[in-house]
């Protein structure tokens, strides 16, 4: 019996298990995909390298860089080109590139010379102590009506695929939630914070991946915990005992049975919901269909320096945006062609994730000839769809986070994680899965190997 099962071999249960297995804890992973990493997936099709989930990896997190190292992997990184600090907004049916400095900003067409003397009176507006304000309201009360259109919303669908009018401020985006209690100004706060900057992150790294794309990173700590993996096992039943847990899954050629004194579970909210006894409150997923394109350089007018475009709701397109992979990274795309990687859906459009393959093929290619000049047939094309793609941090989110919490007091030996824990980025995954571990081994302090 091991003394630890983990339900889900994504980047949160591989993050716990290989804590689990440094502090010399047997234990064993149940993974209903037949690969780990869940939506880190990196593919390789017609000579294009394509994510299917996240693109980049974002040194932000002390953690991150800490296992990319311990793995083996910090000289297989390949950091972003500098184009990739150039992105875009749509404005007026055009790609604007987005600001980078003071004066850039006030030459830039992204924002109307009233909505940047609206930004001056940021200092002076009152602070709003509520625990459950949406994103839209905080960004009108502090900043305005456009700056919520063709800034904020076009962000939150980038990283949520989310409405700013269903998310939280103080749970799906906690730093702006905390500049405002803590300074009373989103522009005082960030002075504030940048003088007393993390010190453990380096400053000056750029985004960065691996030659066979971000898949490299799960796979490499899958490998150091290889012995604890059993693939292909989907999770039928998770049963409360005595003093433990047991866990009945299903295999392509037959069934199995697992017990443990103690669980992490790493699975999605609704797939939880279906094999815990009792009950996990509720948890809105974004549906999210990936579009990967390949064309001809020639094809293509715009010159794609830069990290990609994104397509604020009031202009009259479908597409959430469109990444530029191979103007990020060497080898995503043949020589002389470009990968170009459009969204749909999400919470403005979900019913785009369940268009036919060919439907979204002629959308995706008439809104990429207006917005960037492509012409002609892709070379290649290939779809994901993601029908539960990005957990929503909604009002309501912290009663639904202390559900969880209690659950884990009032049933010893269970702990949940996952990007619907503190995060949707990947190193906020990771770090949930490490903190699980954390909170694991201040109550298993031996382990009966």
């Amino acid at each position: 019996m091991p003394d630890v099962l983990v339900l889900g071999a994504g980047i949160s249960g591989l993050a716990a298990a290989y804590r689990l297995v440094q502090a010399g804890y047997s234990v064993r992973i149940l993974e209903a995909r037949g690969r780990p990493g869940g939506v880190i997936h990196s593919v390789e099709h017609e000579g294009y390298l394509i994510e299917e989930g996240p693109h980049t990896l974002m040194p932000r997190s002390a953690l991150l860089l800490r296992i990319v190292e311990e793995v083996g992997l910090d000289s297989r990184k390949v950091e972003a080109s500098r184009a990739a600090r150039h992105r875009f907004i749509v404005r007026d049916g055009r790609p604007v590139p987005l600001p980078r400095g003071p004066v850039e900003f006030l030459r830039s067409p992204i924002l109307s010379p009233a909505a940047k003397l609206r930004l001056l009176l940021e200092p002076f507006q009152p602070r709003l102590d509520k625990e459950d304000e949406p994103l839209s309201s905080f960004i009108r009360r502090r900043l305005g009506e456009e700056v919520l259109e063709y800034l904020v919303e076009p962000f939150v669908a980038g990283i949520y695929a989310g409405d700013p009018d269903r998310l939280s401020t103080r749970y799906a985006f906690p730093m702006l939630y905390q500049l405002e209690q803590e300074a009373g100004s989103l522009f005082r706060g960030t002075i504030r914070r940048r003088r007393a900057s993390d010190k453990t992150v380096p400053r000056g790294q750029r985004m960065f991946s691996f030659p066979r794309g971000l898949a490299e990173l799960p796979e490499r700590l899958a490998d150091r915990v290889k012995d604890t993996l059993i693939l292909g096992a989907s999770v039928c039943e998770v049963l409360p005992l005595a003093s433990g847990w047991r866990v009945h899954y299903r295999l392509a050629d037959g069934e199995g049975v697992l017990e443990a004194p103690a669980l992490i579970s790493t699975l999605p909210v609704y797939q939880a919901q279906k094999v815990f006894p009792f009950e996990i409150p509720d948890l809105v997923y974004a549906p999210v269909a990936l579009v990967a394109m390949g064309f001809r350089r020639e094809d293509v007018a715009h010159p794609l320096h830069g990290f990609g475009m994104l397509v604020p709701r009031c202009e009259p397109f479908r597409l959430l945006g469109v990444l530029f992979p191979s103007s990020l990274f060497p080898g995503r795309a043949p020589e002389g062609q470009v990968l170009l990687t459009s969204f749909l859906g999400g919470m403005r459009h979900p019913e785009d994730v369940h268009r036919s393959k060919e439907a979204l093929e002629t959308l995706v290619l008439k809104e990429l000839g207006t917005l960037l000049g492509v012409k002609g047939m892709p070379r290649m094309v290939h779809v994901v769809r993601h029908t539960h793609a990005i957990p929503q941090y909604e009002p309501g989110y912290g009663t639904f986070k202390r559900q969880l919490e209690k659950l884990e007091q009032g049933y010893p030996g269970l702990y949940f994680a996952g990007n619907y824990w503190s995060g949707v980025s990947v190193h906020q995954a990771m770090e949930s899965g490490w903190e699980a571990a954390g909170r694991l081994l201040q109550s298993l302090p031996t382990s009966s190997a």
